[in-house]
């Protein structure tokens, strides 16, 4: 896991402080809105060669368990789209299930990706659209590897 906090912390907030030997916690310097230019500084602070899930957890979003059994069955190669809990995690809520990937039609939580199909890809770094338009991009250069599944996977 990386951690990427925002030029506005500083390093005194880090939660694990190296605690834990799979999880990095790094700090952005790059200016920008809504969380895109971390999203880029992880992404790039990720080596190229390196396989496995890509997954942005923004802050206003949790995981829901079946996110870690997804990413176990799902084949890499693939972008996965998954269900969100609409609402609170402790209210009553519905399940989101993106059917079209545009810009709009998205929230950042709803999918996770391969890395390797994200190699020349980043985030559009003041746009408040940039994960719709993020997964837009995704899409329409991988459009064979789109796989859609009915788990909700965040909230």
């Amino acid at each position: 896991w990386i951690i990427v906090h925002d030029h506005k912390q500083n390093e005194s907030i880090a939660v694990f402080k190296g605690r834990h030997p799979k999880i990095r916690e790094i700090f952005n310097k790059d200016d920008g809105n809504f969380g895109n230019p971390e999203r880029n500084f992880g992404m790039d602070s990720v080596p190229l060669d390196r396989t496995g899930w890509v997954y942005f957890l923004d802050d206003d979003n949790y995981v829901h368990v079946n996110m870690w059994t997804l990413m176990q069955q799902q084949p890499l190669g693939h972008i996965v789209f998954t269900g969100q809990l609409q609402g609170c995690p402790l209210d009553d809520h519905t399940a989101y299930f993106p059917q079209k990937c545009l810009v709009y039609w998205v929230d950042t939580g709803v999918g996770f990706f391969d890395r390797q199909l994200l190699l020349d890809m980043h985030w559009d770094p003041v746009r408040h659209e940039a994960d719709g338009l993020f997964y837009q991009t995704v899409c329409n250069a991988h459009p064979d590897t789109i796989t859609r599944t009915q788990l909700v996977a965040s909230y």
